[in-house]
């Protein structure tokens, strides 16, 4: 993806958070944009999985199916 595409928080969105066993569940709402450009869905599964992976990595978070 190239640099100058961003994500940026939705400022309408809201993060719910459930405990369930010791677990929590979090739901977030991200928008992929770039200025210049329509972004493919590649760029964006590209873009996600590279949120996911950093949320694993630091939290041990889960993408639930």
């Amino acid at each position: 993806m190239p640099r100058h595409a961003i994500v940026r928080r939705n400022p309408e969105s809201q993060k719910k958070v459930k405990e369930i066993a010791d677990e929590k569940s979090v739901a977030i709402h991200l928008v992929f944009q770039a200025p210049d450009r329509t972004l493919t869905d590649e760029d964006a599964a590209a873009a996600r999985g590279r949120i996911v992976e950093a949320l694993r990595q630091r939290f041990g978070a889960e993408l639930r199916a």
